[in-house]
Parts: structure tokens; C-alpha cells; sequence
């Protein structure tokens, strides 16, 4: 946690103690869970603060986020990137939406466990929550980590999303090929990628936000 609270400072995200006693907490059930059910890798345990928690927060200092928009996570997992956000932006409501039973139920209880109530946790694929005409056009982002192609993901979420909101993935690696396949589709849309923020995740790892208006 020493980590966390040195690089969150060092980008400007204000925290308090209690919510990295939260993180702490939330830590904790990762590694013990992970012990019984495919959670997150085996390589993945050892850097959980640096390849997911750091990661995920890493949009907070290159988008602003408003109090109280509505924030859709498509195929969660294990929380990421949600989780680690409303930890520190609790005036954020937060829809995550997996359709793996076990990771539904991690999910439940880390919410629970740390009660957060800002956010919702829907067991279902993320095709037929985008169907259910009570969230149609509600969300002011839609957030994707490692589910699918940008094109694909986003045409499945485009009922969901409010005329102004924005999609964002958080991509690793050389994306230039995604980007230009989701320029041909989308030729109307204006897509940017942003390095992350290097206070948070170091330059080398050569992960990116791909934000699309």
C-alpha cells in the first residue's frame, strides 16, 4: 500500500486513509479468492497494486469524471477498473456487468465487504443488459479492460450510452491496427489514445486509454 500512496500522491488523486484501508481490504480478498477460483493469474498476484489498481486509476487524472454520472463496466472481472476508482470516488455510480458466475459473486462481496454504495453488480453478458430498454441511453461512460475488440465492444454498448458520453478502454501494447479497423466502421467518431499517466504506471509498460467521444 506504500506504493499506491506514493504514486497516487505524486499524480495529484487525493485519498484519505480509511480508503486506502479499503484497498488494503480489497487486496486481501483478490489473493484469497484467487486461491480457489480463476480471479485473476498466477503472475498477476504478485503485482496487484502496480498492473491493476495503478492501472485503473490511471483515467482519474486524464479525464474528468463529474460527481454522480452513471458509469458502465463492461465485462468487470475481477473489478477492474471500477473498483479501484469508486474506492476513491465514492460520488461516482458505478453498473458492472459480468457473466461469470464466480466473478459475479467475488464482486458481490466486495461490495458488501467494503460498502460501497455506489455500486451494482449485474451476472449477465454485456448484450443483454445493453437490450434492457430501463438503460437505454443512461450511462455517461462506459468503461472496457481487456473484453474484446474496440469495435465490437463498442457496438454492443452504443444503446446504453447518452449522445454526449465517452467510451474508454484501457488497451496494452501497439493498438494502431484496432484504432484504424474502429475508424473504418466509425468515421464519424472521434477517438484518442492517451499514454497513461507515468506517475502511475511507468512508461515502459506501454499501456494506453483509448477514449472515443
Amino acid at each position: 500500500m506504500q506504493m499506491l500512496e506514493k504514486r497516487l500522491a505524486a499524480a495529484g488523486i487525493p485519498f484519505e486513509k480509511n480508503q486506502i484501508t479499503n484497498f488494503q481490504k480489497y487486496y486481501d480478498l483478490l489473493l484469497d479468492w484467487s486461491q480457489r477460483t480463476n480471479l485473476i493469474s498466477t503472475a498477476d498476484q504478485s503485482r496487484i497494486v502496480e498492473r491493476h489498481f495503478l492501472e485503473s486509476v490511471a483515467v482519474l487524472p486524464a479525464i474528468e469524471i463529474n460527481q454522480g454520472v452513471k458509469i458502465l463496466d463492461v465485462g468487470s472481472g475481477a473489478g477492474f477498473p471500477s473498483i479501484p476508482i469508486c474506492l476513491l470516488r465514492p460520488d461516482i455510480n458505478f453498473f458492472l456487468v459480468e457473466s461469470k458466475r464466480m466473478k459475479v459473486l467475488f464482486l458481490r462481496q466486495v461490495v458488501e465487504q467494503l460498502s460501497l454504495k455506489n455500486v451494482s453488480v449485474f451476472g449477465e453478458r454485456c448484450e443483454s443488459f445493453a437490450d434492457k430498454e430501463e438503460y437505454q441511453r443512461s450511462f455517461d461512460f462506459v468503461f472496457n479492460r481487456a473484453v474484446g475488440k474496440l469495435e465490437m465492444v463498442y457496438a454492443w454498448v452504443l444503446p446504453v450510452m447518452k449522445p454526449q458520453s465517452s467510451f474508454i478502454a484501457w488497451k496494452g501494447g501497439d493498438v494502431t491496427s484496432e484504432i484504424n479497423g474502429f475508424k473504418v466502421k466509425y468515421k464519424n467518431k472521434k477517438i484518442e489514445l492517451l499514454t497513461m499517466d507515468e506517475r502511475l504506471v511507468e512508461k515502459e509498460k506501454n499501456r494506453s486509454l483509448v477514449i472515443v467521444q
